[in-house]
């Protein structure tokens, strides 16, 4: 049986625009790499505070960027954020040259990255449905394009730590640049085949910066779900960003070690990537949440592995439960909304998974200096296991398709 991967390769427009975003993440994941480390060789330690400034735009163009985005056909949004994506990641490399302070072009490269990231992927979203019509090319696009993401996280910083052996740091910024205006190009040159339908009414700018909320009141089913990757991302989280790593350190670990505890998960995600998009499964909403299951279970067990390879079977193994859950998700909404709706929705989810994320990263220490670092992470991979529990539970109330 054909694999719908290649089904979706086979065709030209699908095609293009899978290697529009193979280029933009993988530039991405070298642009996000270059600015820690410059910021690291300015401030240390204190460059975590460059995650929380990215985070925060992103919450701050998920809750208001539709009033003006949604006026905006995706294809346009999505080129538009390429174009300045490429000239604004060169910002810090002017800066450097011309001896300017670095570290306030830094922060607000880093956050202009971010918002603009978060105009283009909705935006890209939106249009996988309008060029993947049907249920088995809509899942193969999704899982092409997710795959390439979740590979660009592995490549990406592999990439970046053998060029930075090559080149001064600053100037791996050319790289993400080209990667931008490549993407922008390839999505240009696919024209209106991308455009949704029109819309025939234009909303307010009220209506437009309330459209997520009021699609999340309305639709029972796209609540549950977005609530239910809400409350997972935390634990999520805070495990993957500080707890492992905390717990490589407790056990007199190095960085080594913590290589192959995050390759281990990224490849794990990439594989369950492979196998979630095989095929479509016939009670969707149960295998979702089975993934969450899956995860946390697996969480617990790379807490409680007594050595670190049974910890990174442990984390490859829970990296296979994440894309259960999330191409489902996707293969849900696309199918309940349309343009602008759905638009609005999947910005309204990036704003969330951002406070998300924020909670996480801020509540995080009291947990780690009152029970230590294996007992957090056990702790979240509980967290995320009740999730998919509740989840399953809920399933046949949630109305299988």
């Amino acid at each position: 049986m054909q694999h719908p991967f290649l089904a979706t390769l086979r065709e030209p427009p699908l095609r293009r625009l899978w290697l529009a975003m193979s280029a933009t993440c993988l530039g991405d994941e070298v642009q996000r790499m270059a600015l820690v480390w410059l910021a690291i060789g300015l401030v240390g330690a204190d460059a975590a505070f460059l995650p929380a400034a990215q985070h925060a735009a992103v919450l701050a163009i998920g809750l208001l960027g539709g009033i003006f985005a949604d006026q905006v056909l995706p294809r346009r949004v999505m080129v538009a954020a390429e174009a300045l994506r490429a000239g604004i990641v060169l910002l810090p490399l002017l800066a450097w040259l011309a001896g300017a302070p670095m570290l306030a072009v830094l922060v607000a490269t880093a956050v202009a990255l971010a918002a603009l990231r978060a105009l283009f992927d909705p935006a890209m979203q939106t249009i996988v449905p309008v060029v993947a019509p049907g249920p088995a090319l809509l899942r193969g696009l999704n899982g092409l394009l997710d795959v390439t993401t979740r590979t660009a996280r592995l490549g990406g910083p592999a990439l970046a730590g053998l060029l930075g052996t090559l080149l001064p740091v600053i100037h791996l910024l050319w790289l993400p640049a080209a990667a931008s205006l490549a993407s922008a190009a390839i999505i240009a040159r696919l024209g209106p085949r991308l455009d949704p339908p029109a819309r025939a009414v234009r909303a307010s700018a009220w209506a437009r910066a309330v459209q997520g909320w009021a699609i999340l009141r309305r639709d029972r089913l796209i609540r549950a779900l977005v609530l239910a990757n809400a409350v997972m991302l935390a634990p999520w989280s805070l495990t993957l960003s500080v707890g492992l790593p905390l717990l490589v350190a407790e056990r007199g670990l190095g960085l080594p070690e913590l290589a192959l505890l995050m390759g281990a998960y990224g490849v794990g995600d990439v594989l369950g990537n492979i196998l979630a998009s095989a095929r479509i499964p016939r009670r969707p909403y149960l295998q979702m949440f089975a993934g969450y299951l899956w995860m946390g279970s697996f969480f617990i067990a790379a807490a409680l592995a007594p050595a670190v390879l049974p910890m990174a079977a442990a984390a490859l193994l829970a990296g296979l439960g994440g894309p259960f859950f999330f191409l489902q998700f996707l293969a849900t909404v696309q199918s309940r909304l349309a343009g602008a709706d759905l638009t609005a929705l999947l910005r309204l989810r990036l704003a969330i998974v951002a406070g998300a994320m924020m909670l996480g990263a801020a509540i995080g220490p009291l947990p780690f200096h009152a029970l230590g670092a294996a007992s957090t992470v056990a702790l979240c991979g509980a967290l995320i296991a009740a999730v998919g529990v509740s989840g399953m539970l809920l399933a046949a109330r949630l109305g299988e398709p």
